[in-house]
């Protein structure tokens, strides 16, 4: 662990080595890591209590929001932990985390913590049975009928009827301001019920959902954790794209690249465009690169191991950090050793495989045949 205050607010690359001794392949010793470190958490998630969806909610989040998540959830009467390191915390610090967070995602009840006195953007996911909210249980398939929302472009390119069902809804009634984002219906019939609901009133926008059983999409993974990662990145950007909080990134890479695998830039703006230059600088200079974009936002440029900023003038000056290390899993993991030679001469069979007797084959024919015949003369099909 880090000793407090021992590197300044901003992104750091640090290097982790391994030397043992006798190693005859020194180039995988060395492994490269890109943290951030700031005064407080763009995203917050305060889960109320304890469950599985805030665990892979937490963790979806980290992945999707290209930004700092810090998850806390309440495991007794009054007891916190930090989800991620598991240390006990205050009720304090998470009242204090809540009220300065970019982004507030509520898990449960984790209301009652937050208190009063904050303005900006939320993230309601309600737990119903067992908290303030009912839930009405069974399966709950998402239509893929979608209705006018501002996700509604990206959410129409999901594979909706490929996905396993929720295994419940909290009922909501959307007001006059609100949109619907999703629906699902109890058995693929009956009435349709809101999933996900958001509102922008002043300024301040607020997302909620009301599936139940959406970390199962992201345990399975496949179609379905591609989808739950597609709603988490859709959300998180848009209730960050409010009037309170700067603009999300409209761009994006990788962090960490190893030996020889190119590095992935992805667009994360609403409509994906042809292409983009983005300036990338190394070692060797700065040097300018057109990014071609695929039908899902990506390009890959191919770099050499080093430490690269890229900045991306005509978005405004965004800017990142892209790190390829030396690693790469393709390296030997050791040297081969010769086998000593035999006394006899000849050839020395390292291993042998039941394909390689051929009789066994035979026998395996004359059994089947066998059988035929048996079968022939009983008058058997």
């Amino acid at each position: 662990m880090l000793r407090p205050n021992l590197l300044r607010i901003g992104e750091h690359v640090l290097r982790f080595r391994l030397v043992v001794p006798g190693d005859h392949e020194v180039r995988d010793n060395e492994r490269l890591r890109v943290i951030t470190v700031s005064e407080q958490p763009a995203v917050v998630v305060i889960v109320d209590p304890a469950d599985w969806e805030g665990r892979f909610l937490v963790r979806a989040l980290a992945d999707v929001a290209r930004t700092t998540v810090r998850g806390y959830a309440r495991i007794g009467a009054d007891k916190w932990i930090e989800m991620r390191s598991l240390n006990p915390v205050s009720e304090a610090t998470v009242r204090s985390a809540a009220r300065s967070a970019g982004l507030l995602v509520l898990r449960g009840s984790g209301e009652a913590a937050v208190g009063a006195g904050r303005r900006g953007p939320v993230w309601h996911w309600p737990a119903g049975s067992g908290t303030l909210a009912e839930l009405f249980a069974g399966d709950w398939y998402v239509s893929r009928e979608l209705p006018v929302s501002p996700l509604a472009g990206r959410l129409a390119a999901v594979e909706w009827d490929s996905l396993p069902p929720l295994t419940g809804v909290v009922p909501l009634v959307p007001g006059g301001q609100e949109w619907l984002g999703l629906w699902a219906r109890q058995g693929r019939r009956g009435a349709a019920r809101p999933v996900l609901v958001g509102v922008d009133s002043a300024g301040i926008r607020e997302l909620t959902t009301a599936g139940a059983g959406l970390w199962r999409w992201a345990f399975r993974g496949g179609a379905a954790g591609e989808a739950y990662r597609t709603i988490l990145a859709l959300g998180a950007d848009w209730l960050l794209q409010s009037s309170a909080m700067p603009r999300a990134a409209r761009l994006s890479s990788a962090t960490v690249a190893a030996r020889g695998v190119p590095v992935v830039f992805r667009w994360r703006g609403d409509s994906v465009p042809d292409s983009t230059v983005v300036v990338i600088e190394g070692d060797d200079g700065p040097r300018r690169v057109a990014l071609g974009f695929d039908a899902d936002g990506v390009a890959l440029v191919s770099l050499e191991p080093g430490i690269y900023r890229w900045t991306a003038p005509a978005l405004g000056g965004e800017r990142g950090l892209a790190v390829v290390e030396p690693y790469s899993d393709e390296f030997p993991p050791g040297t081969v050793a010769s086998l000593p030679p035999r006394s006899g001469g000849g050839m020395v069979r390292l291993e042998s495989h039941v394909r390689d007797r051929w009789w066994l084959f035979v026998v395996a024919l004359l059994a089947f045949v066998g059988e035929w015949a048996w079968r022939q003369r009983r008058g058997l099909p």
